[in-house]
């Protein structure tokens, strides 16, 4: 009956899958934040890790773009934090997870969090990495948390942001590279 119809190749219909609107699927993004060169000072609980010593810039807050997202709502699922730096002894972090940017002067890089409480209304959630979970890998420390956070975006953006926190005291690497990837179901 239907001979002489083309068909296509599981490999065809994979490549011309496209996702229907209101289907859920995962979607991963991910950003880094490089660490001031030159610079090993200490963290104390509660410092910031951040790009600039002086004043953080936007490149020292992890900048997650979910393009699919506009104005609705997702679930993070996955949360994997990476550190260049290869260390014996390990620390917590906190992540902060911001829908807008907080105002650069509060989270300088080794300088106490001092982020307004009007700023802290826009935290969507946080997620600690807890100093015994890293697994030490030859090119740096990896660890991954799986936790659920259901967070609705504005109308108009696409964008989270996330602030680095130390939650203990940790011994940075020079010019150490933190890197952020963040997976999501997105409707």
């Amino acid at each position: 009956l239907f001979s002489g119809r083309p068909t296509l190749s599981e490999t065809q219909m994979a490549e011309n899958t496209t996702t229907v609107p209101g289907t859920p699927h995962v979607e991963e993004c991910q950003d880094s934040v490089t660490r001031p060169a030159g610079n090993t000072t200490q963290y104390a609980a509660g410092d910031a890790i951040s790009d600039n010593a002086t004043t953080a810039t936007a490149a020292g807050a992890f900048t997650l773009d979910f393009r699919s997202r506009m104005g609705g709502g997702m679930t993070l699922l996955d949360f994997t934090l990476h550190k260049s730096d290869h260390d014996v002894t390990t620390a917590t972090f906190w992540l902060l997870l911001f829908d807008a940017l907080p105002a650069v002067a509060g989270w300088e890089d080794n300088g106490q969090l001092a982020i307004t409480d009007a700023e802290m209304k826009n935290c969507k959630g946080s997620v600690t990495f807890a100093a015994a979970d890293w697994q030490n890998v030859v090119l740096g420390d990896i660890q991954t948390v799986s936790k659920t956070i259901g967070i609705v975006l504005a109308a108009t953006s696409t964008t989270l942001y996330g602030i680095l926190v130390a939650g203990d005291t940790y011994t940075p690497g020079d010019a150490e590279v933190f890197t952020l990837t963040v997976k999501a179901l997105v409707e």
